[in-house]
């Protein structure tokens, strides 16, 4: 009775702390998204003020990614926050679960499974986000027919030449390309929008739903 007791109270902390770590994880990505904003807000200046400095440029994409990178990994936080709340689960697999936690299993040469964090290829890890957070009844879909999505591909191949240089040249980056990135830092910023939008309408009518519901019940 006692071992039932303890096994209980154990699960229940494991439960608490869970939900802790989630929280903490939702409020962390926030403090993460805030400061990208502010370091791209600070280095858009710097390069206004020396536009001929490349050192500038390429910090501004890398930040740029930096920050579209984090950001696809808080809205895969407040996903899984969403799921647990919802009825969705059923929905997605154990394998999207573990996608939207950015997580991976192996064994080490004592036979026990280790965590591992994933690492995900940017654009499909983006166009996983966003099509993950939009199965919990979001009316969205992810605009990838636009040339914002052309701007987007083409700068994260700028990303990927000035970060894993093959020559001198590969480290220049044009008007034109900075002006690419900051097309696809618009793209990336309108669908985030529109994602919170869909969210906060599904919202609305689901409270609608409810009140209509509590109505009901209390005429019967």
């Amino acid at each position: 009775m006692i071992t039932k007791k303890i096994l209980k109270k154990t699960e229940s902390i494991k439960i608490i702390n869970s939900k802790k770590d989630k929280i903490n994880n939702i409020e962390e990505s926030k403090k993460i998204r805030d400061s990208f904003i502010e370091e791209i807000i600070e280095v858009s200046k710097k390069y206004k003020e020396k536009p001929n400095k490349q050192y500038w440029r390429r910090i501004y994409v890398r930040t740029v990614f930096a920050f579209i990178e984090s950001e696809c990994f808080g809205i895969k936080q407040f996903t899984l926050k969403l799921i647990n709340k919802s009825t969705l689960e059923s929905q997605f697999s154990p394998g999207e679960i573990f996608l939207l936690k950015e997580k991976t299993f192996n064994l080490n040469n004592k036979g026990k499974i280790e965590e591992k964090n994933l690492h995900l290829k940017t654009e499909s890890n983006l166009k996983f986000t966003f099509n993950s957070a939009a199965k919990l009844t979001f009316d969205f879909n992810l605009n990838v027919s636009d040339v914002g999505w052309e701007s987007f591909k083409k700068a994260l191949e700028i990303r990927h030449r000035v970060t894993h240089p093959k020559k001198l040249a590969s480290l220049i980056i044009s008007d034109k390309e900075m002006n690419i990135t900051k097309k696809a830092l618009d793209w990336f910023l309108d669908s985030v929008g529109m994602l919170y939008d869909a969210r906060m309408k599904y919202l609305e009518n689901r409270s609608k739903n409810l009140r209509q519901l509590a109505r009901e019940i209390n005429n019967m």
